[in-house]
């Protein structure tokens, strides 16, 4: 028996072929990060490895970054299997180093927003 987040349809006509789709959750995480100038340098040797360590986590699915054009903000894209595997990131040294390390590095908070993003795939089982 498939678990209940598979959806199913029998090919009733042909009784050959099992169809599912599986539903799951994204996590995206949005960090914005408004750096002084004078803490440049250092903020993106911390980011650098945080990104490292972060990509080598399981349940990390890609990690970007992009630097605002004419400004010291930063935005992190975060994508992770589901929250859970995310909490428990943010409970790793590594994670919780670089947020403390954010307190002297910043000009304003960060501003962190969280997305659940649902998809779908499709897989067939055939038989003859």
């Amino acid at each position: 028996m498939l678990p209940e987040y598979f959806r199913t349809s029998w090919d009733f006509a042909r009784h050959s072929c099992l169809c599912f789709y599986v539903l799951q959750h994204i996590l995206i995480v949005q960090r914005q990060l408004s750096v002084l100038e004078e803490e440049q340098e250092e903020f993106r040797l911390a980011l650098r490895q945080y990104m490292e360590c972060s990509c080598a986590q399981t349940g990390c699915l890609h990690i970007a970054v992009q630097r605002l054009a004419n400004e010291s903000r930063f935005i992190l894209y975060e994508f992770w299997e589901h929250n859970n595997v995310w909490k428990n990131h943010l409970q790793t040294n590594y994670s919780k180093t670089f947020q403390r390390g954010n307190v002297d590095f910043l000009e304003t908070p960060e501003i962190l927003t969280t997305m659940l993003y649902t998809w779908t795939h499709a897989g067939i089982f055939s038989w003859i």
